[in-house]
């Protein structure tokens, strides 16, 4: 009997999206769930993003002939949300309203991307904000047809915490690694001769959107930027979005008033934007590598104007943005140490590259995580910090012990990759999908 699932259509980010990071991310999540026997409708989401009304006529007809069953929002919730039209004076999901077909929502930052996404174009001044935000979020993503797939815990409390989404509505799993890297872990091993780097850091920062943006004129909103920060260096199992709120209520009513910053107004949200997604990120995300006795830098491709900056940090190294599938398993395998500095979009849980770095056969120190530990147990904490003096002070003692470095890596790759493989989150969201759809009668259109 053929699964229900069987025709699927899967989003594609424009080739450009974030440095080109989201293309290839969409294009390993379709490849990998062509590889587990689904047939797939491919839909690239420039045509919406442009609004080139012939183009999605055309995939419409395409889509109607295909007949899918359902739809996944590659590489995150974003992209499927983006899809929409506009009809009879509102705009509508393509997918869930236009289609009728369910709707997989898998989830980035829901706080950022749901808002950034369904109350665009987000205002750049106060004097701009509409009321009634966490209304239109809700009416959107709470449609029968849309279904929400959650890697941190602190997300999904997020969202019901401030009324967004019950909690049967969402569902929980751990990020996974690519077979690209656990093919490369298997195939080369663990690095035991002479490396590239003692020590190397991987991602982005902002320096120059943090003096440029619009939202950096309010010296109200960079100097919230600049006490989460703080707060977050303190100590590292403290998640930036809590303090945000915190930092908040701490300032008089009045002025919250007149800076609109509350959750049911649509400035709060660009300035939670400005101040987390650019602001917390690098002045976190500096202060940590600046404090680092010598660090090799790799990325920096979504601000690429900012990176000239970098080159005033006498222990920063920047080595370029590399290609994600072909070096980054490599620089992960060969390289004693790498130190993440986890996106302060993330609340308790640790982003695809903690997956990636291990399966590849590499060995990371990653700031404290609470589902990581949970899901990893006491060797999770082996990895983790909590303060810049503890994560030296692991550094200096791995880079001296190699065999215990190398005993903690094959233990995070064998449980990777057996149970976090990228393979593995898509095999739990179809399967899940499958029961609540089939369950609610939802698999049929309207």
């Amino acid at each position: 009997m053929k699964s229900k699932l069987e025709k699927i259509v899967c989003t594609a980010a424009p080739q450009g999206s974030f440095g080109g990071r989201d293309y290839l991310g969409s294009k390993i999540l379709i490849d990998t769930l062509k590889g587990m026997g689904f047939d797939l409708y491919i839909l690239d989401t420039t045509c919406f993003f442009q609004q080139n009304t012939l183009e999605i006529h055309r995939i419409f007809k395409e889509l109607r002939q295909f007949d899918p069953k359902f739809a996944f929002s590659f590489p995150n919730a974003g992209y499927g949300l983006g899809c929409s039209v506009f009809e009879n004076g509102k705009y509508k999901n393509f997918f869930t309203e236009v289609l009728e077909i369910p709707l997989a929502l898998c989830w980035d930052d829901p706080l950022g991307q749901f808002s950034m996404q369904i109350l665009s174009p987000l205002p750049v001044t106060p004097s701009q904000s509409e009321h009634g935000a966490l209304e239109k979020i809700k009416a959107v993503i709470n449609h029968p047809l849309m279904f929400h797939f959650a890697w941190d815990t602190g997300h999904i409390k997020a969202m019901i915490n401030i009324g967004l989404l019950s909690e049967d509505k969402i569902r929980f799993h751990l990020l996974g690694s690519p077979q690209q890297y656990v093919e490369y872990g298997k195939k080369t091993g663990i690095f035991t001769s002479s490396y590239t780097h003692d020590v190397c850091f991987v991602g982005n920062i902002y320096l120059n959107q943090v003096k440029n943006n619009p939202l950096s004129q309010f010296d109200i909103i960079k100097n919230i930027a600049q006490k989460v920060a703080d707060k977050k260096i303190a100590d590292f199992s403290n998640h930036a979005w809590d303090l945000l709120l915190a930092e908040i209520q701490e300032i008089p009513t009045k002025t919250r008033e007149i800076f609109k910053l509350k959750l049911d107004e649509s400035f709060f949200w660009n300035a939670y934007i400005y101040i987390i997604w650019i602001g917390v990120n690098t002045y976190v995300r500096m202060k940590v590598l600046s404090s680092i006795e010598e660090v090799a830098f790799y990325g920096g491709f979504a601000d690429p104007y900012g990176i000239n900056e970098l080159y005033s940090f006498k222990n920063i190294n920047y080595m370029n943005s590399v290609d994600y599938l072909v070096d980054l398993p490599r620089i992960f395998n060969t390289t004693k140490i790498t130190v993440d500095v986890t996106n302060q979009l993330v609340h308790n849980s640790a982003p695809g590259k903690f997956f990636e770095c291990f399966s590849a056969g590499g060995f990371m120190l990653i700031d404290y995580s609470k589902d990581i530990i949970k899901a990893f147990g006491e060797k999770a904490k082996l990895i983790s910090y909590k303060t810049i003096n503890e994560l030296n002070a692991k550094i200096e003692y791995y880079l001296s012990h190699d065999r215990e470095r190398q005993e903690i890596t094959r233990f995070f790759q064998n449980e990777i990759n057996t149970n976090y493989t990228t393979k593995k989150w898509l095999s739990f969201i179809t399967s899940d999908l499958k029961m609540r759809i089939e369950r609610t009668g939802q698999s049929e259109r309207r």
